[in-house]
């Protein structure tokens, strides 16, 4: 079998952009059910990703008080 990259790549690709907070992107996981959002910037740029793994690393890091903060 010689698959590529494009037979298994994900299509439908979810995007937040650079400056939408922490709790912004953990709703957007949760209600459409990925494990991984791709970030813009303003020009619609790919800037990076942010992962399920990184919003629990994160949120381990900070007390629920930042959480409110940043939400």
């Amino acid at each position: 079998m010689n698959l590529t990259a494009k037979d298994i790549m994900t299509k439908d690709v979810i995007f937040i952009n650079e400056d939408n907070s922490i709790y912004e992107a953990i709703k957007v996981l949760v209600s459409v059910d990925v494990n991984c959002l791709h970030v813009l910037n303003s020009e619609g740029i790919l800037v990076g990703i942010v992962t399920e793994t990184d919003l629990v690393y994160i949120s381990k890091k900070l007390s629920y008080k930042d959480l409110l903060i940043y939400s």
